[in-house]
């Protein structure tokens, strides 16, 4: 992100990029990840606030995949519950999300498939069907 930009003004310059999407879904988009499209620079947000634009980001564009490097991290309660409803919109419509966490309860909550480090080896628990 532009810490000199506003978030508004930094979606805009990532949609630019590609042109696909424009000022209104730039809009919603921050509406969805419960920021608004206020004049504020993004060097003054909260952690939380930044992941927030972060995840908007990635939202933008309505990508197949997510890839999200721990999407709770610096979230108060009530973040944590929105970006999980994000993520099961999201994965509602089909888009295939990865992400990494240290909260097992944001794995058990969202994850169809959990795969975890052992001893430098990547090892698969048991999958969503399989844990009942």
């Amino acid at each position: 992100m532009l810490p000199g930009l506003s978030a508004e003004d930094n979606l805009i310059r990532l949609a630019a990029i590609r042109g696909e999407v424009g000022r209104t879904e730039v809009r919603a988009t921050l509406a969805r990840v419960g920021l608004h499209a206020g004049r504020k620079r993004a060097r003054t947000f909260s952690l939380g606030m930044r992941q927030r634009l972060s995840l908007a980001q990635a939202l933008l564009e309505r990508p197949a995949v997510l890839l999200l490097d721990e999407p709770f991290n610096a979230l108060d309660a009530g973040g944590v519950e929105l970006v999980r409803s994000i993520l099961r919109e999201e994965r509602a419509r089909g888009t295939a999300i990865v992400f990494t966490s240290h909260q097992p309860a944001d794995v058990e909550a969202l994850a169809d498939r959990v795969f975890e480090f052992r001893g430098g080896s990547l090892v698969e628990r048991a999958n969503r069907a399989e844990r009942g």
